[in-house]
């Protein structure tokens, strides 16, 4: 019976990831198209495309991840250096809806504070992984703060140059 059930489960993971790859297509074709096409763009839309492009890009890797779930693991790719500065400046980008727009919208303040280290060092890693990691820490965050507050996002090195990931904390009321 649990292994009926298993079954099942694969095929429906099966099922889901497809539908959802098919519907992100036309929209990261869209997404490329009016960024290569249309030069007339401003710098702002430009950004903004780059912007959903990542965030496309990323729900394709979540997908691609989902389906590992039911398929036989495939080898891991290699860690690649990742410059974490530059993928929590995306992050805060990808979630800027979430912490600014949204929140404004109920009369509700959230303000992020940024540190980022200076000449901080690659570290090895998935860089869509870390982004998708950071950014569901960002989502809980402002998820923890219903009434408002300032959501700090650090990249810091210590004396032994030991990278601490995106130490970040949301600190409910304050101004």
């Amino acid at each position: 019976m649990q292994h009926e059930r298993l079954r099942a489960l694969g095929q429906m993971a099966s099922v889901s990831p497809m539908t959802s790859n098919n519907a992100l297509t036309p929209r990261r074709s869209t997404c490329n198209h009016c960024s290569i096409v249309n030069s007339s763009l401003g710098a702002d839309a430009r950004n903004y495309l780059a912007i959903t492009l990542r965030a496309i890009e990323d729900v394709a890797n979540t997908i691609a991840r989902m389906r590992e779930f039911y398929r036989p693991r495939e080898p891991q790719l290699a860690p690649l250096p990742v410059n974490l500065n530059k993928v929590m400046q995306q992050v805060i980008e990808l979630t800027h809806a979430r912490w600014s727009d949204m929140p404004e919208e109920r009369g509700i303040l959230i303000r992020v504070h940024n540190e980022f280290g200076a000449q901080l060092p690659m570290i090895l890693g998935a860089e869509n992984e870390i982004r998708d990691a950071l950014t569901n820490l960002v989502l809980n965050a402002v998820d923890a703060m219903p009434e408002g507050g300032t959501l700090a996002l650090r990249s810091l090195t210590d004396a032994n140059r030991n990278t601490r990931v995106g130490r970040g904390c949301a600190i409910p009321g304050s101004a």
